[in-house]
Protein backbone atom coordinates (compact mmCIF):
# COMPACT_ATOMS: atom_id res chain seq x y z
CA UNK A 1 0.00 0.00 0.00
CA UNK A 2 1.44 3.48 -0.63
CA UNK A 3 0.65 6.45 1.17
CA UNK A 4 -0.14 9.52 -0.77
CA UNK A 5 1.53 12.03 1.30
CA UNK A 6 3.52 14.28 -1.58
CA UNK A 7 -0.67 15.25 -2.46
CA UNK A 8 -2.43 17.79 -0.48
CA UNK A 9 -5.67 17.81 0.90
CA UNK A 10 -8.10 21.06 1.95
CA UNK A 11 -5.20 23.36 1.91
CA UNK A 12 -5.96 24.73 -1.86
CA UNK A 13 -6.31 28.20 -0.71
CA UNK A 14 -3.19 28.70 1.99
CA UNK A 15 -1.19 27.37 -1.20
CA UNK A 16 -2.66 30.21 -3.74
CA UNK A 17 -2.08 32.63 -0.42
CA UNK A 18 1.56 31.54 -0.58
CA UNK A 19 1.84 31.51 -4.51
CA UNK A 20 0.55 35.19 -4.29
CA UNK A 21 3.56 35.82 -2.04
CA UNK A 22 5.93 34.55 -4.33
CA UNK A 23 4.50 37.30 -6.99
CA UNK A 24 5.02 39.48 -5.01
CA UNK A 25 8.67 39.33 -4.32
CA UNK A 26 8.73 38.48 -7.97
CA UNK A 27 7.48 42.17 -9.46
CA UNK A 28 10.51 44.46 -9.24
CA UNK A 29 8.29 47.32 -7.79
CA UNK A 30 7.30 44.96 -4.74
CA UNK A 31 8.93 44.63 -1.63
CA UNK A 32 9.81 42.07 0.27
CA UNK A 33 7.24 40.16 2.82
CA UNK A 34 7.09 37.36 5.45
CA UNK A 35 4.57 34.90 5.64
CA UNK A 36 3.83 32.84 9.05
CA UNK A 37 2.08 29.67 8.90
CA UNK A 38 0.43 28.09 12.34
CA UNK A 39 -1.07 24.75 13.15
CA UNK A 40 -0.88 22.22 15.68
CA UNK A 41 2.11 19.84 15.72
CA UNK A 42 1.05 17.33 12.64
CA UNK A 43 -1.63 19.32 10.97
CA UNK A 44 0.30 19.67 7.90
CA UNK A 45 2.24 22.84 8.07
CA UNK A 46 5.26 21.78 6.38
CA UNK A 47 3.77 19.21 3.49
CA UNK A 48 2.46 22.92 2.48
CA UNK A 49 5.39 24.52 2.10
CA UNK A 50 6.84 21.21 0.58
CA UNK A 51 4.02 21.29 -2.19
CA UNK A 52 4.71 25.30 -2.11
CA UNK A 53 8.39 24.50 -3.18
CA UNK A 54 7.40 21.89 -6.17
CA UNK A 55 5.27 24.37 -7.46
CA UNK A 56 7.56 27.49 -7.73
CA UNK A 57 10.57 24.95 -8.31
CA UNK A 58 11.58 25.93 -12.04
CA UNK A 59 15.62 26.09 -11.54
CA UNK A 60 14.54 30.56 -11.19
CA UNK A 61 14.02 30.08 -7.61
CA UNK A 62 16.49 29.88 -4.59
CA UNK A 63 14.99 27.91 -1.85
CA UNK A 64 16.57 28.02 1.78
CA UNK A 65 14.98 25.66 4.22
CA UNK A 66 16.28 25.51 8.01
CA UNK A 67 14.41 24.11 11.19
CA UNK A 68 14.90 25.48 14.80
CA UNK A 69 15.85 22.94 17.46
CA UNK A 70 15.01 22.56 21.27
CA UNK A 71 18.49 20.53 21.41
CA UNK A 72 20.23 23.09 18.93
CA UNK A 73 19.51 26.62 20.33
CA UNK A 74 23.39 25.58 21.72
CA UNK A 75 24.21 26.59 18.27
CA UNK A 76 23.91 29.94 17.33
CA UNK A 77 21.48 31.04 14.07
CA UNK A 78 21.28 27.00 13.96
CA UNK A 79 18.00 26.77 11.40
CA UNK A 80 19.51 30.17 9.22
CA UNK A 81 23.26 28.83 9.33
CA UNK A 82 21.77 25.39 8.01
CA UNK A 83 19.90 26.83 4.86
CA UNK A 84 22.68 29.01 3.82
CA UNK A 85 25.13 26.48 4.17
CA UNK A 86 23.14 23.64 2.04
CA UNK A 87 22.36 26.21 -0.43
CA UNK A 88 26.68 26.57 -0.81
CA UNK A 89 27.15 22.60 -0.67
CA UNK A 90 24.67 22.74 -3.54
CA UNK A 91 26.61 25.50 -5.19
CA UNK A 92 30.65 23.61 -4.97
CA UNK A 93 28.61 20.05 -5.95
CA UNK A 94 27.00 20.81 -9.10
CA UNK A 95 28.98 23.07 -11.81
CA UNK A 96 26.91 25.10 -14.78
CA UNK A 97 27.12 28.47 -16.21
CA UNK A 98 24.05 29.62 -14.08
CA UNK A 99 26.25 28.49 -10.64
CA UNK A 100 29.56 29.95 -11.59
CA UNK A 101 27.75 33.31 -12.39
CA UNK A 102 26.27 32.66 -8.83
CA UNK A 103 29.29 32.32 -7.13
CA UNK A 104 31.03 35.25 -9.01
CA UNK A 105 27.88 37.29 -7.67
CA UNK A 106 28.25 36.08 -3.91
CA UNK A 107 32.29 36.63 -4.14
CA UNK A 108 31.90 40.01 -5.01
CA UNK A 109 29.04 41.04 -3.14
CA UNK A 110 30.42 39.80 0.23
CA UNK A 111 34.24 40.75 -0.06
CA UNK A 112 35.56 41.37 2.98
CA UNK A 113 33.18 40.74 5.03
CA UNK A 114 33.45 36.57 4.57
CA UNK A 115 35.75 36.78 7.54
CA UNK A 116 31.87 37.34 9.41
CA UNK A 117 30.66 34.01 7.64
CA UNK A 118 33.18 31.68 7.45
CA UNK A 119 33.48 30.50 10.95
CA UNK A 120 29.46 29.66 10.59
CA UNK A 121 29.17 28.71 6.97
CA UNK A 122 32.91 27.35 6.32
CA UNK A 123 32.25 26.08 3.23
CA UNK A 124 31.93 29.23 2.10
CA UNK A 125 35.46 29.83 1.33
CA UNK A 126 35.53 27.23 -1.38
CA UNK A 127 32.81 29.41 -3.42
CA UNK A 128 34.66 33.19 -2.25
CA UNK A 129 38.36 31.97 -2.33
CA UNK A 130 38.96 34.41 -0.05
CA UNK A 131 41.69 34.36 2.79
CA UNK A 132 40.75 33.14 6.76
CA UNK A 133 40.13 36.76 7.99
CA UNK A 134 40.71 36.98 12.08
CA UNK A 135 36.64 37.37 13.17
CA UNK A 136 38.13 38.21 16.71
CA UNK A 137 39.23 41.73 15.16
CA UNK A 138 35.85 42.59 15.59
CA UNK A 139 33.47 41.72 18.89
CA UNK A 140 30.85 42.70 20.86
CA UNK A 141 28.27 44.36 19.54
CA UNK A 142 30.33 45.34 16.23
CA UNK A 143 30.83 42.05 15.27
CA UNK A 144 26.75 40.99 15.75
CA UNK A 145 26.51 43.66 13.65
CA UNK A 146 28.95 43.04 11.15
CA UNK A 147 27.20 39.61 10.58
CA UNK A 148 24.19 40.52 10.11
CA UNK A 149 25.40 43.16 7.34
CA UNK A 150 27.16 39.87 6.11
CA UNK A 151 24.02 38.14 6.12
CA UNK A 152 22.42 40.89 4.35
CA UNK A 153 25.48 40.97 1.53
CA UNK A 154 24.77 37.04 0.48
CA UNK A 155 20.84 37.40 0.50
CA UNK A 156 21.26 41.18 -1.69
CA UNK A 157 23.57 38.81 -4.04
CA UNK A 158 21.21 35.93 -4.46
CA UNK A 159 17.80 37.72 -4.96
CA UNK A 160 15.91 39.53 -7.92
CA UNK A 161 13.04 39.72 -8.98
CA UNK A 162 13.50 37.12 -12.11
CA UNK A 163 15.39 35.07 -9.47
CA UNK A 164 13.65 35.65 -5.80
CA UNK A 165 14.74 34.10 -2.49
CA UNK A 166 12.68 32.07 -0.27
CA UNK A 167 14.03 31.03 2.96
CA UNK A 168 11.68 28.89 5.02
CA UNK A 169 12.47 28.46 8.31
CA UNK A 170 10.50 25.74 10.85
CA UNK A 171 9.46 25.45 14.35
CA UNK A 172 9.75 28.78 15.01
CA UNK A 173 8.50 28.29 18.32
CA UNK A 174 12.10 27.38 19.45
CA UNK A 175 13.89 30.23 17.95
CA UNK A 176 16.72 32.30 19.71
CA UNK A 177 17.16 35.73 20.25
CA UNK A 178 20.29 35.83 17.86
CA UNK A 179 18.28 34.75 15.10
CA UNK A 180 14.88 36.48 15.70
CA UNK A 181 17.27 39.72 15.31
CA UNK A 182 19.00 38.89 12.02
CA UNK A 183 15.77 37.44 10.44
CA UNK A 184 14.36 41.18 10.98
CA UNK A 185 17.68 42.50 10.00
CA UNK A 186 17.12 40.59 6.60
CA UNK A 187 13.59 41.05 6.06
CA UNK A 188 13.71 44.30 6.30
CA UNK A 189 16.87 45.44 4.33
CA UNK A 190 15.55 48.14 1.94
CA UNK A 191 17.97 46.85 -0.64
CA UNK A 192 16.43 43.88 -0.92
CA UNK A 193 12.88 43.91 -1.95
CA UNK A 194 13.30 39.77 -3.46
CA UNK A 195 12.93 37.85 -0.38
CA UNK A 196 10.38 35.81 0.75
CA UNK A 197 10.33 34.57 4.09
CA UNK A 198 8.09 31.86 5.48
CA UNK A 199 8.22 30.60 9.23
CA UNK A 200 6.65 28.07 10.47
CA UNK A 201 5.57 27.26 14.29
CA UNK A 202 2.84 25.70 16.30
CA UNK A 203 0.41 27.62 17.36
CA UNK A 204 -0.15 26.80 20.67
CA UNK A 205 3.38 27.21 21.76
CA UNK A 206 3.69 30.75 20.21
CA UNK A 207 2.29 33.27 23.09
CA UNK A 208 1.82 37.01 23.34
CA UNK A 209 4.81 37.12 25.36
CA UNK A 210 7.28 35.07 22.94
CA UNK A 211 10.55 36.53 21.73
CA UNK A 212 8.82 36.22 18.27
CA UNK A 213 5.34 37.64 19.06
CA UNK A 214 7.17 40.75 20.79
CA UNK A 215 9.50 41.45 17.29
CA UNK A 216 6.53 41.18 15.21
CA UNK A 217 5.04 44.37 15.72
CA UNK A 218 7.90 46.11 14.66
CA UNK A 219 9.16 43.66 11.48
CA UNK A 220 4.94 44.63 10.64
CA UNK A 221 5.64 48.13 10.50
CA UNK A 222 8.00 47.57 7.85
CA UNK A 223 7.15 44.78 5.88
CA UNK A 224 3.67 42.92 4.94
CA UNK A 225 3.13 40.26 7.02
CA UNK A 226 0.40 37.49 6.32
CA UNK A 227 -0.87 34.57 7.97
CA UNK A 228 -1.66 31.01 7.52
CA UNK A 229 -3.71 29.04 10.29
CA UNK A 230 -3.30 25.35 9.06
CA UNK A 231 -6.52 23.17 10.91
CA UNK A 232 -6.99 19.68 10.90
CA UNK A 233 -8.62 18.13 7.69
CA UNK A 234 -12.36 17.84 7.36
CA UNK A 235 -14.15 14.76 6.87
CA UNK A 236 -14.53 15.56 3.26
CA UNK A 237 -10.57 15.74 2.72
CA UNK A 238 -9.84 12.58 5.12
CA UNK A 239 -12.25 10.54 2.92
CA UNK A 240 -10.24 11.53 -0.08
CA UNK A 241 -7.06 10.74 1.37
CA UNK A 242 -8.32 7.22 2.20
CA UNK A 243 -9.57 7.04 -1.80
CA UNK A 244 -6.47 7.67 -2.83
CA UNK A 245 -4.08 5.62 -0.44
CA UNK A 246 -6.73 2.41 -0.94
CA UNK A 247 -7.18 3.22 -4.72
CA UNK A 248 -11.24 3.14 -4.32
CA UNK A 249 -13.53 5.52 -4.95
CA UNK A 250 -15.10 8.06 -2.46
CA UNK A 251 -18.31 6.58 -1.87
CA UNK A 252 -16.73 3.30 -0.73
CA UNK A 253 -14.75 4.47 1.55
CA UNK A 254 -16.51 7.40 3.45
CA UNK A 255 -17.65 4.77 6.56
CA UNK A 256 -14.09 3.53 6.80
CA UNK A 257 -13.31 7.83 6.30
CA UNK A 258 -15.84 8.85 9.10
CA UNK A 259 -14.35 6.00 11.70
CA UNK A 260 -10.53 7.43 11.26
CA UNK A 261 -11.96 11.10 11.37
CA UNK A 262 -13.34 10.29 14.78
CA UNK A 263 -10.50 8.73 15.91
CA UNK A 264 -8.18 11.37 14.90
CA UNK A 265 -9.97 14.69 14.87
CA UNK A 266 -8.38 14.96 11.35
CA UNK A 267 -5.06 15.56 11.99
CA UNK A 268 -2.74 14.69 9.16
CA UNK A 269 0.08 13.27 11.01
CA UNK A 270 -2.34 11.02 13.18
CA UNK A 271 -4.45 9.95 10.00
CA UNK A 272 -1.52 8.17 8.24
CA UNK A 273 -0.02 6.88 11.48
CA UNK A 274 -3.18 5.22 11.88
CA UNK A 275 -3.36 3.85 8.31
CA UNK A 276 -0.34 2.69 8.20
CA UNK A 277 -0.85 0.86 11.68
CA UNK A 278 -4.41 -0.79 10.41
CA UNK A 279 -2.28 -2.26 7.37
CA UNK A 280 1.05 -3.03 9.75
CA UNK A 281 -1.46 -5.12 11.98
CA UNK A 282 -3.24 -6.78 8.63
CA UNK A 283 -6.96 -5.06 9.04
CA UNK A 284 -6.09 -3.54 5.71
CA UNK A 285 -5.86 -6.86 3.64
CA UNK A 286 -5.80 -7.01 -0.43
CA UNK A 287 -8.26 -9.45 -2.28
CA UNK A 288 -7.03 -10.57 -4.94
CA UNK A 289 -10.47 -12.08 -6.13
CA UNK A 290 -12.12 -8.29 -6.06
CA UNK A 291 -8.91 -6.66 -6.82
CA UNK A 292 -9.49 -4.43 -4.29
CA UNK A 293 -8.68 -3.55 -0.22
CA UNK A 294 -10.74 -4.87 2.41
CA UNK A 295 -11.37 -4.54 5.78
CA UNK A 296 -12.94 -5.03 8.89
CA UNK A 297 -15.23 -1.99 10.09
CA UNK A 298 -15.32 -4.03 13.04
CA UNK A 299 -12.29 -4.14 14.43
CA UNK A 300 -11.22 -0.91 13.55
CA UNK A 301 -14.14 0.03 15.78
CA UNK A 302 -12.78 -1.58 18.77
CA UNK A 303 -9.11 -0.73 17.83
CA UNK A 304 -7.81 1.52 20.77
CA UNK A 305 -6.18 4.52 19.21
CA UNK A 306 -3.89 6.61 21.30
CA UNK A 307 -4.35 10.22 21.27
CA UNK A 308 -0.38 10.84 21.82
CA UNK A 309 1.33 10.27 18.75
CA UNK A 310 4.72 10.50 20.68
CA UNK A 311 2.85 6.90 22.03
CA UNK A 312 2.07 5.97 18.47
CA UNK A 313 5.84 6.58 17.56
CA UNK A 314 7.37 4.77 20.25
CA UNK A 315 5.31 1.55 19.44
CA UNK A 316 6.67 1.61 16.19
CA UNK A 317 10.54 2.26 17.19
CA UNK A 318 10.34 -0.50 20.46
CA UNK A 319 9.61 -3.23 16.58
CA UNK A 320 13.10 -2.49 15.73
CA UNK A 321 16.48 -4.11 17.27
CA UNK A 322 18.43 -2.62 19.97
CA UNK A 323 21.12 -1.11 17.56
CA UNK A 324 18.74 0.17 15.20
CA UNK A 325 17.21 2.13 18.36
CA UNK A 326 20.30 3.48 19.62
CA UNK A 327 21.18 5.17 16.79
CA UNK A 328 17.82 6.67 16.73
CA UNK A 329 18.49 7.97 20.18
CA UNK A 330 21.75 9.11 19.24
CA UNK A 331 20.35 11.46 16.76
CA UNK A 332 17.63 12.46 19.05
CA UNK A 333 19.87 13.80 21.44
CA UNK A 334 21.68 15.65 18.67
CA UNK A 335 18.38 16.74 17.11
CA UNK A 336 19.99 16.30 14.24
CA UNK A 337 23.11 14.68 12.39
CA UNK A 338 25.04 16.43 9.72
CA UNK A 339 27.94 14.71 7.98
CA UNK A 340 30.40 16.80 9.76
CA UNK A 341 28.61 15.53 13.58
CA UNK A 342 28.76 11.94 12.12
CA UNK A 343 32.68 12.36 11.62
CA UNK A 344 32.94 13.74 15.22
CA UNK A 345 31.30 11.17 16.51
CA UNK A 346 33.47 8.15 15.28
CA UNK A 347 35.36 6.55 18.24
CA UNK A 348 39.27 7.00 18.54
CA UNK A 349 41.13 3.73 19.03
CA UNK A 350 42.80 3.98 22.59
CA UNK A 351 41.33 7.08 23.89
CA UNK A 352 40.74 6.55 27.24
CA UNK A 353 38.02 9.10 29.26
CA UNK A 354 36.43 7.94 32.73
CA UNK A 355 33.13 8.88 31.42
CA UNK A 356 33.49 7.02 28.18
CA UNK A 357 32.75 3.73 28.75
CA UNK A 358 30.75 0.14 27.14
CA UNK A 359 26.99 1.74 27.24
CA UNK A 360 24.18 1.71 24.66
CA UNK A 361 25.45 5.44 23.58
CA UNK A 362 29.00 4.27 23.53
CA UNK A 363 28.35 1.20 21.34
CA UNK A 364 26.50 3.00 19.19
CA UNK A 365 28.98 5.39 17.68
CA UNK A 366 32.01 3.18 17.65
CA UNK A 367 30.91 2.26 14.21
CA UNK A 368 31.05 4.79 11.89
CA UNK A 369 29.50 2.28 8.89
CA UNK A 370 26.95 0.81 10.99
CA UNK A 371 25.63 4.41 11.83
CA UNK A 372 25.06 5.59 8.07
CA UNK A 373 23.65 1.61 7.27
CA UNK A 374 20.68 2.68 10.13
CA UNK A 375 20.56 6.06 8.94
CA UNK A 376 19.78 4.88 5.70
CA UNK A 377 17.48 2.42 6.71
CA UNK A 378 15.14 4.97 8.89
CA UNK A 379 15.11 6.88 5.55
CA UNK A 380 13.42 4.30 3.46
CA UNK A 381 11.16 3.75 6.60
CA UNK A 382 10.14 7.19 6.48
CA UNK A 383 11.57 8.24 10.01
CA UNK A 384 14.25 10.42 8.51
CA UNK A 385 15.00 12.84 6.05
CA UNK A 386 18.57 12.70 4.19
CA UNK A 387 19.39 16.31 2.21
CA UNK A 388 22.75 17.40 1.23
CA UNK A 389 23.13 18.98 4.91
CA UNK A 390 22.82 15.45 6.57
CA UNK A 391 19.96 13.38 8.65
CA UNK A 392 17.12 14.55 10.38
CA UNK A 393 14.06 13.70 11.72
CA UNK A 394 10.97 13.69 9.51
CA UNK A 395 8.73 14.99 11.91
CA UNK A 396 9.28 16.79 15.31
CA UNK A 397 7.04 14.13 17.21
CA UNK A 398 9.59 11.30 15.85
CA UNK A 399 12.11 12.74 17.22
CA UNK A 400 10.11 13.44 20.42
CA UNK A 401 9.13 9.52 20.85
CA UNK A 402 12.18 8.42 20.16
CA UNK A 403 13.93 10.46 23.02
CA UNK A 404 11.54 9.62 25.50
CA UNK A 405 12.34 6.08 25.30
CA UNK A 406 15.90 6.88 27.05
CA UNK A 407 14.73 6.45 30.57
CA UNK A 408 15.09 9.97 32.16
CA UNK A 409 17.53 9.11 34.82
CA UNK A 410 19.65 8.37 32.15
CA UNK A 411 19.54 10.83 29.28
CA UNK A 412 22.10 13.07 31.14
CA UNK A 413 24.39 10.31 30.74
CA UNK A 414 23.80 10.02 26.81
CA UNK A 415 23.91 13.97 26.35
CA UNK A 416 27.87 13.97 28.47
CA UNK A 417 29.00 10.97 26.61
CA UNK A 418 27.95 12.39 23.19
CA UNK A 419 29.24 15.56 24.25
CA UNK A 420 32.76 13.75 25.30
CA UNK A 421 32.75 12.05 21.81
CA UNK A 422 32.22 15.18 19.64
CA UNK A 423 35.02 17.04 21.79
CA UNK A 424 37.90 14.07 22.13
CA UNK A 425 37.42 13.34 18.12
CA UNK A 426 37.46 17.39 17.25
CA UNK A 427 41.10 16.83 18.50
CA UNK A 428 41.55 14.91 15.01
CA UNK A 429 39.52 16.95 12.88
CA UNK A 430 38.90 20.78 11.88
CA UNK A 431 35.13 21.21 13.27
CA UNK A 432 32.79 24.28 12.09
CA UNK A 433 32.22 26.79 15.51
CA UNK A 434 28.82 25.10 15.65
CA UNK A 435 29.80 21.74 16.48
CA UNK A 436 32.01 22.79 19.38
CA UNK A 437 28.94 24.71 20.40
CA UNK A 438 26.94 21.56 20.27
CA UNK A 439 29.55 19.38 22.02
CA UNK A 440 29.46 22.11 25.32
CA UNK A 441 26.03 21.85 25.05
CA UNK A 442 25.77 18.43 25.02
CA UNK A 443 28.29 18.39 28.18
CA UNK A 444 26.09 20.79 30.13
CA UNK A 445 23.01 18.34 29.59
CA UNK A 446 24.77 16.17 31.02
CA UNK A 447 27.02 17.34 33.94
CA UNK A 448 25.01 16.31 36.92
CA UNK A 449 26.58 12.83 35.88
CA UNK A 450 30.40 14.76 36.59
CA UNK A 451 31.21 14.83 40.05
CA UNK A 452 35.09 14.77 39.64
CA UNK A 453 36.29 18.15 40.43
CA UNK A 454 39.06 18.19 37.65
CA UNK A 455 36.52 17.32 35.45
CA UNK A 456 34.03 19.84 36.35
CA UNK A 457 36.82 22.76 35.76
CA UNK A 458 37.71 21.43 32.67
CA UNK A 459 34.22 21.76 31.59
CA UNK A 460 33.95 24.97 32.93
CA UNK A 461 36.92 25.75 31.00
CA UNK A 462 35.23 24.74 28.01
CA UNK A 463 32.05 27.09 28.30
CA UNK A 464 34.26 30.00 28.65
CA UNK A 465 35.84 29.25 25.58
CA UNK A 466 32.17 28.80 24.07
CA UNK A 467 31.09 31.89 25.89
CA UNK A 468 33.98 34.17 24.14
CA UNK A 469 33.51 32.35 20.74
CA UNK A 470 29.59 33.33 21.14
CA UNK A 471 30.84 36.67 22.25
CA UNK A 472 32.94 37.27 19.51
CA UNK A 473 29.67 36.48 17.27
CA UNK A 474 27.78 39.08 18.90
CA UNK A 475 25.57 36.36 20.20
CA UNK A 476 25.32 37.21 23.47
CA UNK A 477 22.36 35.34 24.53
CA UNK A 478 24.01 32.42 24.05
CA UNK A 479 27.59 33.41 25.51
CA UNK A 480 25.64 33.86 28.70
CA UNK A 481 24.27 30.52 28.46
CA UNK A 482 27.64 29.21 28.45
CA UNK A 483 29.22 31.22 30.64
CA UNK A 484 26.23 30.90 33.64
CA UNK A 485 26.85 27.02 32.63
CA UNK A 486 31.02 27.97 33.59
CA UNK A 487 29.75 29.44 36.90
CA UNK A 488 28.05 26.06 38.14
CA UNK A 489 30.89 24.16 37.52
CA UNK A 490 32.91 26.05 39.84
CA UNK A 491 33.68 24.17 43.29
CA UNK A 492 32.76 26.74 45.95
CA UNK A 493 35.90 26.90 47.22
CA UNK A 494 36.89 28.41 43.75
CA UNK A 495 37.24 31.71 45.00
CA UNK A 496 39.91 30.73 47.76
CA UNK A 497 41.59 28.12 45.54
CA UNK A 498 41.17 29.80 41.46
CA UNK A 499 40.59 32.98 42.37
CA UNK A 500 42.01 34.79 38.54
CA UNK A 501 39.73 32.26 36.51
CA UNK A 502 36.57 32.63 39.13
CA UNK A 503 36.76 36.35 38.69
CA UNK A 504 37.01 36.40 34.57
CA UNK A 505 34.30 34.25 34.24
CA UNK A 506 31.98 36.17 36.34
CA UNK A 507 33.54 39.49 35.31
CA UNK A 508 32.64 38.29 31.27
CA UNK A 509 29.38 37.33 32.52
CA UNK A 510 28.44 40.43 33.94
CA UNK A 511 29.17 42.00 30.90
CA UNK A 512 27.41 39.53 28.42
CA UNK A 513 24.15 40.41 30.67
CA UNK A 514 24.62 43.51 30.13
CA UNK A 515 24.80 43.82 26.55
CA UNK A 516 22.08 41.91 26.46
Amino acid sequence: MKFETDKLYGRDRHLCALMDAYKQVSHPDEKSMMVLISGYSGAGKSALVQKFKQSIFTGKTNFFYGKFDQVEQMEPLSAIVTAFTEFCNNLTANDNEDLRTTKIRIKEAIGSEIGALENLIPILREITGAPNEDIAKASGTKAHNRLKYAFRLFTRAIASPTQPLVLCLDDLQWVDLASIELITSLITDTQNNSLLLIGLFRQNEVTAHHPLSLQLASIESKVTIKKINVSNLSKVDVNELVSDTLKMPTCLTHSLADVIYRKTSGNALSVLQLMRSLYDEGIFRFSFESKCWQWDMESIGLKEISEDTVEFMSRKVLSFNGEAQSVLKIAACLGSLSEEVIESLIVIKNVEKENIRSTECFNACRNHRNLLKWLDFFVNEGLIDHTISGYSFAHDQIKLAVYCLIPEKERGLWHLQLGIHLCVNAEKITPSENIFFLAVGQLNRGALFVTDKHQKMEMANLNVRAGKKAISLGVYPLATTFLEAGINLLDENSWEEIYDITLNIYVLYVETCYCN
